[in-house]
Parts: structure tokens; sequence; C-alpha cells
């Protein structure tokens, strides 16, 4: 599962590329909780709530894919450290 969430293709479609990474880019992490629990150890750097946002949004719909047992069952949760916020999307 952890291979899953590391090699997504929303990761490869949604995060910017290292040298558009900078400083200010918050980083968010994407982890898996409920059936599956899976931890994020070094989240992705976005330049903005949405753009995470949807990246979430596209795991969610591929595990749900790839997974169907995660369906209604785990949800994927963006965690953004620096402010202590999180999001729920279920899988």
């Amino acid at each position: 599962m952890r291979d899953l969430l590391l090699g997504c293709a929303l990761l490869s479609h949604c995060t910017p590329n290292a040298s558009e990474a900078s400083e200010q880019m918050a980083r968010f992490y994407f982890n898996l909780e409920g059936k599956q629990n899976v931890d994020d150890p070094g989240g992705l750097a976005f330049e903005n709530e949405p753009q995470a946002f949807r990246a979430a949004q596209r795991l969610a719909t591929d595990l749900a894919s790839v997974k169907p047992a995660l369906r209604g069952k785990t949800c994927v949760v963006v965690t953004r450290k620096d402010r202590l916020e999180s999001y729920y999307l279920s899988v």
C-alpha cells in the first residue's frame, strides 16, 4: 500500500518539479486512515491548499479504483503540519 501511495500517478501530475520548489511552498502530508493506515513521512510541497486538495482527490479516486476494498472504509488525510490543519477525503 505504501508503494501505491508514493507511486500514485497523482504525484507525478500534481507536484512541482524540484527546480520549481521553493522554501515558501507549504508541505502537505498524505496519510491513509481507516481499514488501511499508512503514514507519509516526507510529504510533498505545493504552492497552495487547492493544489494539494486536488492531489488528495486524485489519490482517493486512484485508490478506490485499484483497491476497491478500501471504498468507504479508508480516508486520505491531507495534513499541513505548520498550521495543524487536516482534511479528510473518503476513498
